[in-house]
Formats: structure tokens, sequence, C-alpha cells
């Protein structure tokens, strides 16, 4: 390659245009707003002929190097892809209707899956439909049963160019809708086919018939159009309707992978902000690392960050939403091979520019940490502990903390228990230090409108006190032991409630001791809830009881002390830090607890002036020394502090070292995996045998066979049905 000449962009947008109008200037926000900026993006005017429309293309004109507008004769859709495609050299190909959205992700996501599995010859992701319609989409090409019965997909997908040069691009002549149902279906007869990443990165906008004065679709006004298209594809391609969609295989599961070295397309970034930060987790899921994480970056946000965060284990990731609106968000599950792992955090790292990662819970981010110290050794690198697992023999996280200590720049924990610890087993004391994860007293705060609102939802009488537990029903909290003490309040006529909060693996257990001891009307099980009912539920409540088998420093603590709240928990780790005998109860771990707690609960359930100064005392002390403020500000303090050692450090890591512990760290993972889906099978299995064994699964198996067979026949049934309920219009989405 040339010096001079520019290098080639990792992806070309091609976008018809045809009197879009002012709605083409939020796809052109979307665009800009991509964290893949390495991109060329070529708009076909297909012969518009609004003037008003017109002019919305004229500040692209020209303007940014990167973007194309192409003039041609009102040819059609199709023709105006291939046309875009033309005049673009990039190895990527994603297509973008002129009036839909792409989430600021999904252009690095779809790039980087494609680039990691070279199996899949296109990508999409989930989708949304919004406007007219408010419709989410969690299907695509992963679909594959019921892909050639319907297009499970948008046109928003990325292709691989050479995979679009071979099947002949788009079929021009299709110009009254389902070309892109076509090409799919003619590469998939071709052998390629198509990966989704199971996230929502794509939205596509509907809009009112009215709405739609150019393009025409035969699809929308005649129902029987679909079906002859249909009837089309049976006769071009029949063994795909008898064998069949390609297959891809699983994903790559070799052992001991090899290693990226090298990301496949550079994205420098110039970000805003103070600082960068790449942020490890695990899971972004319920829980008070999460919750916690989330504070941390809405602080830091506040004080100028750009933050990065990339979950590193496999899960579902609830929260994915939440943290999305404060920082870019990636699940390499989603879209990598592990063994790309490594070096897409190294890409991360480079693009963005980071000043600093901070790991949190991610075993794996510790185990990564010889790469990422010989890759970038001036990036500084910190860790946040929250708690000890005495089952794990080396406590878990901070026995992965003092391990680490040589290659860690910072070493935070949440009490000063747990620092103390960690110092113990080795780490250096001066790079240490204690940031309390506290409360936004603002947003966690005595609210007697609430109070009033809730309790009535609950049915709770006027003279009734409300115990709150709130957290995952796991071992680690106890729920035998927080059974057994409700019911000897129950049995001894104190007038309460409690409410529980969470869902998890012992829930079915304690809503069976709840049935069998008579305790519905003494206990409400709510499973799961929002972070926004938890609010309201503190509100309500009086004492928090949390009987935990241990803890390190419990952020629901933090968050129920500053709603007034009374805790009753257990005495381990740092809670004493927090919970002060005049604002709350600790309980020691030990054969007597249960009759400590029952004698604790009732104390405070009979002395209700006492209780009201303890709850007072609680708030005052959140409020004056535990504020998110305070923790913010130490937090920023101690990311300048790691900074700052690692731009002095002389020494330089092996980069061979580096690539073998990327590679252990990488085979660690794999195992993980594969010891989960083994005890998610043997409790399957168990299940299954408890449930009535085969007759179950026969019953399953048959409904099974009998969807897939009868799919047909309920699509033939289905313009009858539309008739009477829509009129014969087929379904928003297909049009």
């Amino acid at each position: 390659m040339s010096p001079n000449k520019p290098p080639v962009p990792a992806v070309a947008i091609i976008t018809p245009y045809y009197n879009t109008g002012v709605l083409f200037e939020e796809t052109v926000a979307a665009v800009r707003r991509q964290t893949l900026q390495h991109w060329e993006w070529v708009i076909v005017n297909d012969g518009s002929t609004d003037s008003a429309a017109l002019r919305v293309l004229d500040p692209l004109r020209g303007g940014d190097a990167r973007i194309h507008v192409i003039d041609q004769p009102n040819r059609g859709l199709p023709a105006a892809r291939n046309a875009g495609v033309a005049a673009t050299s990039a190895p990527l190909l994603f297509f973008l209707d002129s009036d839909d959205l792409i989430a600021p992700t999904a252009l690095e996501k779809l790039a980087w899956l494609l680039h990691s599995d070279e199996r899949p010859a296109f990508a999409t992701s989930w989708s949304t439909v919004f406007g007219a319609e408010e419709l989410r989409w969690p299907r695509g090409f992963g679909t594959r049963d019921h892909f050639l019965f319907e297009n499970m997909a948008t046109p928003m997908v990325m292709i691989r160019r050479a995979v679009f040069e071979a099947v002949g691009g788009f079929d021009e002549a299709r110009t009254r809708g389902l070309e892109d149902y076509e090409l799919w279906l003619r590469c998939a007869a071709q052998g390629f086919w198509g990966r989704d990443i199971a996230e929502f990165l794509v939205h596509q906008r509907r809009k009112h018939p009215q709405q739609y004065p150019g393009y025409t679709w035969a699809v929308r006004d005649d129902p029987r159009h679909y079906a002859a298209f249909r009837r089309e594809m049976r006769q071009r391609y029949p063994a795909l309707f008898r064998d069949g969609l390609p297959q891809l295989p699983p994903h790559d599961d070799r052992p001991f992978a090899p290693i990226g070295l090298q990301p496949p397309f550079t994205n420098p970034l110039a970000l805003p902000g103070r600082r960068r930060l790449l942020l490890l987790m695990a899971r972004l899921d319920m829980g008070g690392v999460s919750t916690f994480a989330l504070a941390l970056l809405q602080q830091l946000a506040a004080r100028g960050y750009h933050c990065t965060v990339c979950a590193t284990m496999p899960g579902s990731h609830p929260l994915l939403a939440e943290f999305e609106q404060y920082a870019d968000v990636f699940v390499p599950e989603h879209f990598l091979r592990r063994a790309d792992i490594p070096c897409f955090l190294s890409y991360l790292i480079e693009s963005r520019r980071a000043d600093a990662v901070l790991i949190s819970n991610s075993v794996l981010g510790y185990r990564l940490l010889p790469w990422l110290r010989a890759r970038h050794p001036r990036v500084a690198l910190l860790d946040y502990t929250h708690m000890r697992d005495p089952d794990c023999a080396n406590q878990g996280n901070p026995g992965f903390s003092a391990e680490y200590a040589l290659l860690l720049d910072r070493q935070l924990a949440s009490s000063a228990e747990l620092r103390d610890w960690i110092v113990e087993h080795g780490a250096p004391p001066e790079q240490c230090a204690v940031v309390y994860t506290s409360a936004d007293v603002a947003r966690w705060r005595p609210d007697p409108a609430a109070r009033a609102r809730v309790r009535a939802e609950l049915a709770i009488g006027v003279g009734e006190r409300v115990l709150l537990h709130a957290a995952r029903i796991t071992a680690q909290k106890q729920p035998q032991v927080l059974a057994r003490v409700l019911l000897q309040l129950a049995r001894a006529g104190l007038p309460f409630r409690c409410v529980v909060a969470g869902d998890g693996p012992d829930l079915p257990w304690l809503r069976a001791f709840v049935r069998d001891h008579g305790l519905r009307e003494r206990v409400l099980l709510l499973g799961a809830v929002e972070a926004s009912r938890v609010r309201d539920l503190m509100a309500a409540a009086d004492i928090l009881f949390l009987p935990s088998a241990y803890e390190g420093l419990a952020l629901v603590l933090f968050e129920a002390m500053s709603c007034g709240v009374v805790p009753v928990t257990v005495d381990s780790g740092g809670q004493r830090e927090l919970v002060t005998p005049d604002s709350g109860v600790l309980v020691k771990p030990d054969q007597h607890q249960e009759q400590r707690y029952v004698a604790a609960l009732e104390w405070l359930l009979r002395a209700p002036r006492q209780l009201a100064a303890m709850q007072a005392a609680a708030r005052r002390r959140i409020a004056e020394q535990f504020s998110i403020e305070q923790m913010g500000a130490q937090l920023d303090a101690e990311i300048d502090l790691a900074c700052a050692r690692a731009a002095r450090r002389d020494a330089v890591w092996s980069s061979d070292g580096g690539v073998v512990a990327a590679s252990a760290a990488i085979e660690e993972l794999r195992q993980y995996e594969r010891n989960h889906r083994f005890r998610i099978a043997v409790g399957a299995w168990e299940w299954w045998k408890r449930s009535g064994g085969g007759y179950v699964g026969q019953a399953r198996a048959a409904r099974e066979r009998l969807v897939r067979r009868s799919y047909p026949l309920r699509l033939r049934l289905r313009p009858a049905w539309r008739r009477i309920r829509y009129g014969g219009r087929p379904p928003k989405w297909q049009q």
C-alpha cells in the first residue's frame, strides 16, 4: 500500500434514499454515533423528487470524506443497494435504510463477529420496531426452522463483500418487496448462512401507510403476493425446502485455541472526557456488584469520564440496557470466539485510548492481567473487591487480588476488613485502599407518599411493621433461617408482615415452606423486582432482615439505612464498619443465630420508640459519612493515583509470557463453561427423574413435533385470521 493511500475502511454502509426527508437526519446521527468510526457511507439518491428531501442531502455532499452521495434515476430499492455496493471498497457491507436506526455499538460488534468467526457469511442482531408500532423481535438467522416460511431478519444485515458478489447481489427486478428475503434464501441455496447477536442493535421504523409516498410493496397491499413469492421460492430452491437451511457449526470449542494477536482493523477514537476507563465485570445481573457498578459509572460520567464496560462471563445479563445508559457495553460471548477475547480487550484499550482498566469480580480479568500488562505497560490496572467467599479455596476475588498484586497499580476494597485481609495475604499496604460502596441519599430516602401507596397496594395494616428481605434466594442468604425465624415471630403473635423481593434457586423451597406452615398472610413472596420497585419497598419497610451466612459489606444495607430502615443482619466481613449499635443489629453466624435474630426482631417490633430512633440514626449515618458523591470523589482520586504510578513503571513485561497467560485464561474459561453446562445437564436430569421420567420427555418431544409439523398449516390458515382481525393485511413486520 502506498504511504499516501488511505487505508481501506472496515465497513461500508449502503443506504438507498428516496424522498425520506427530515427523518433521515436521525439516521445520520445514528451513524455518526457509532463506536466504529472506520467506515465509508454511500447514500444512493434513487431519483428523489421532493425538493425538501433533496435539501436534507446537501450538508452531506463534500462535508465528511467518508460520506458519498450518489445520484441516479429512480430504479428501485434493490438497484440502489447494488449501486451503493459498487461504489465502495470495504470487505464488509452493511445495509441501512434511510429511516431506520442502529445502536451505537452495532457496526463494531457485527464487524468483530464476522472477523472472529469465518463460518457465517453475514450477521445481524435482534431487532425492534418503533414509530407507529412498538415491537421487540428476538429472532433472526438463528431461527432456521421458520425461515423458509417467514422472513425472520430485517434488511439491516452485515455481509461479506465476497459472498455478496458471489451470489450476484440483490435481484433488481424485485421492486415490489421481499428482495432481502430472496437474497438470504439465494445465499442459503449456495451454502451460505448467518449468525445473530442476541442484543437489540437494529431498530426498524414503522410508519403509517400514508407516510410511504415513494416505494410501494405489493406484500403490504396484496397478501397474495407473499404466498406467490413463497411458491416461487419453493420451485426455485427445492433442496432448501426438502433438506432445510444450512446449519453453521457451534462456536469453536478447541482446547488451547490460538490467541489472536492483532485486531482485524484499527479504530482510533477521539473520545471526550477527562479520562477513559475500561471496566471488566463478570456479569450484568441483579445484585450488589452490578448495582454498585452502575453507581460507579454514573459518578465517573459526572466527573468527565468516558467508560467502556466488558462483561467477561456467559449469562443472561438482564441489566445490559441499564449499563448502556452510561457506557459502551460489550458482552464478548455474544459475538466473539473465546480465543479472541484477549485481543478484543487490547483493541478496546487502544481504540478508546484507555487510561485505566478496573477489574470488578471478573476472574478472567485477573487471569488476563499478564497479557494486559505486557501489551499496555503504561495503562493503569486497578481492581475492586467486595467480599470473601469462604466456599472458595482462595476466598474468591480477594484471593486473586492478592495473587496478582505485582501487576496491579491500585487495589481497592469495599471495607477495611477486606483491605486488611488482602494486605495480610501479600499485597503492599501502600497500594491498597478502602472505597465504601455508599448510597445515593437523594434517591434512597424516606418517602411518606410511596410508603402509604405501597402499604395500601400490599394490604398492610396500620399497626403492622414491615420486614423486608431484598436479596437473591440462594444458600448464601440462608432462606431456611429466614423462614424459621419468621415462623417463630408469627407464632408469638407479633404484628408484622415480611416482604421478600428476590428470585433464585431456593425460592421454590421458600414458597413451599410459607404454604405448608400457614404463613401466606404474613409473608409476601414477590419474586424478582426492578430497582425502582425495591426503592418503593424500602420506603414502606421498617426493618431490613438479611440473615446471610456471610457478607462482605452488603450494598443493600447502605440503601436501606439511607431510606431510614433498620438493618438486622449477619456480623461478618466489614458489616460492623457501617452498622453501629444505634443504627442496626448484627448477629454472629453461629449455632445460636436463629434465637438471636428472633430476640432482636421481637425487641424492635415491641419497642416503636427505639425503632424510630434507630431509623433516624441510620439515615443520618449514611447522609453524613457514606454518600455516593463521597464515593465518586474518592474513586476518582484513586484512579489518578493508579495512573500516576503506571506512568512511572519501568519494568518491561514479557510479551510471550502474556500470550501464554492469555491462552491459559481462555482454556480455564472454556473448562468453566463446559462444567457449567454439565451441572445444568445434571440438574435437568435430576428434575426429569423427579417429574416422571420418560413420560415428561415423550410428551415434550411429541409437542415439539406437533408444533413443527403444523407450522405450514397454520401459515395457510393465517390469511383467514388476518381477514378477520387485520382486514387482510400481513403482519406489520413483514411489510
